[in-house]
């Protein structure tokens, strides 16, 4: 089977847990076969580097691999700490980005950037994840409560928001 062929498999594969204190080959190839990819891409989604959302999901994999025999379903333990970790980078970048405004001059900026990425980029952290979460990783809004651990009607709120945010942007 080529590397492409691999990206094209569904997603939702099912890993059979050794119960062991470390896991087998087999079921680390399992698991990042089905979630490397999608979880590159939330990663990438939310922090707009490749490099960065590397880094975050290797991170996320060393934690889960740490915590093996404690996690029941490893791809949202994957999913959760490679979230957190992109908060982390965000509430870091927003920290640097306020010093350097704070002790830099004023620089007129050349932004030829993705549009769709600028404009989610706008949106606050929790309503990027959100939306993100949901229309690129293909989550149900259940589904990202769940993984966010925040209720439902947060994630709703959120969600809303978000989109309602959007919509004038994209309409500018």
């Amino acid at each position: 089977m080529t590397d492409h062929e691999l990206a094209l498999e569904p997603l939702a594969v099912t890993l059979p847990l050794s119960g062991g204190a470390k896991p087998t080959v087999e079921e680390l190839v399992a698991l990042f076969r089905s979630e490397y990819e999608p979880m590159l891409r939330v990663a990438f989604l939310l922090l707009g580097s490749q490099p960065a959302a590397e880094d975050v999901v290797q991170d996320a994999y060393a934690a889960l691999f740490e915590r093996w025999n404690r996690v029941e379903r490893p791809g949202a333990y994957l999913r959760r700490c490679a979230v957190n970790r992109c908060y982390d980078q965000m509430r870091r970048r927003k920290t640097e980005h306020l010093r350097r405004v704070a002790l830099a001059e004023p620089e007129a900026h050349d932004q030829q950037a993705n549009e769709l990425l600028d404009v989610l980029d706008g949106l606050p952290a929790k309503q990027r994840v959100v939306v993100i979460l949901r229309y690129y990783d293909g989550l149900a809004l259940e589904d990202i409560a769940v993984a966010t651990r925040w209720p439902i009607g947060t994630v709703k709120s959120l969600h809303h928001r978000a989109m309602a945010t959007l919509r004038t942007q994209v309409e500018r």
